[in-house]
């Protein structure tokens, strides 16, 4: 990575750990199943103002079935989110998600086409070293809501792994298809939303979801969009781990939330294992 992009992706990481920081305050606001729903529909409407705000127009899906099978990924990837986050909060939540790129990578790999090379073995072998401390050992013990809280931020991850890999193979390039998986997502959470019952909605939530709103449209298109049509996909997936580090610290940090040690060093083992499988850091191969 060059080191003048540090800034920008520091900045996107930032952006990024604040939008999903926000969702905590639609949680609270609406309930996990509205929040769900409502988070799928944000980001719909974040990148269609970001393609119209910048000249171009969303052209019209082609591909029904890719979007279809988009949307519902997305749309698990959404519902463990905010279920998590409800249940264990956003700090164990951001940590169990870094592991998205350990996903995507085997998604890549079964689908045949990834490489796994060495450095890539041994971030997948690091990573999920990280992430089963994190799952094992849990801060809240094996209480009911703790391990169906962890269990939904994994379904959420494996989710995400599956949309990041998805989205790039079949979809790259095409903002109206995002935007369309986006709406698709959120329409089919809405029932779900009713049946659990919700809540009105509180000031607080709904600006949280004015933010959110606004925050994703800075940051999501150009992470979702365009450093995957420029080839820098692997930088857009760091810079979504490290901005889960920062929604996890702002758990700890303002929200009062804890982790303890295993958690901490799981964390920085998911770290370290999703660098080396997105090929970010240097290895002796490639210092030759």
């Amino acid at each position: 990575m060059p080191t003048r992009s540090w800034p920008v992706h520091a900045g996107l990481s930032l952006l990024w750990g604040l939008s999903t920081t926000l969702v905590v305050g639609v949680v609270l606001g609406f309930g996990w199943a509205a929040a769900a729903a409502l988070t799928s529909f944000s980001a719909a409407v974040a990148i269609a103002a970001s393609v119209r705000l910048g000249g171009r127009r969303l052209e019209r899906p082609a591909r029904a079935r890719q979007m279809v099978i988009l949307a519902g990924a997305i749309a698990v990837q959404n519902l463990g989110l905010c279920f998590a986050i409800a249940h264990v909060g956003i700090a164990l939540t951001a940590v169990v998600l870094g592991s998205m790129p350990l996903f995507a990578t085997l998604f890549g790999q079964v689908w045949g086409v990834d490489r796994i090379t060495v450095a890539a073995a041994a971030g997948l072998a690091t990573g999920f070293i990280g992430l089963l401390i994190v799952v094992v050992f849990p801060p809240e013990g094996d209480s009911w809501a703790s391990l169906a809280g962890i269990f939904a931020a994994l379904v959420s991850a494996i989710a995400a792994g599956f949309a990041i890999r998805y989205s790039t193979l079949r979809l790259r390039g095409r903002p109206g298809v995002a935007v369309g998986a986006h709406l698709i997502a959120g329409a089919a959470l809405l029932p779900l939303a009713l049946l659990t019952g919700g809540r009105p909605g509180s000031v607080w939530g709904y600006l949280a979801l004015l933010a959110l709103v606004v925050v994703a449209t800075a940051v999501a298109p150009v992470l979702e969009l365009h450093m995957p049509d420029a080839g820098q996909g692997a930088h857009a997936g760091m810079v979504k781990t490290l901005g889960l580090v920062v929604a996890a610290l702002a758990g700890v940090l303002f929200l009062g939330e804890r982790l303890d040690l295993g958690q901490v060093v799981g964390m920085v083992l998911l770290l370290v294992g999703a660098a080396l499988v997105l090929e970010l850091l240097p290895t002796r191969s490639r210092l030759r």
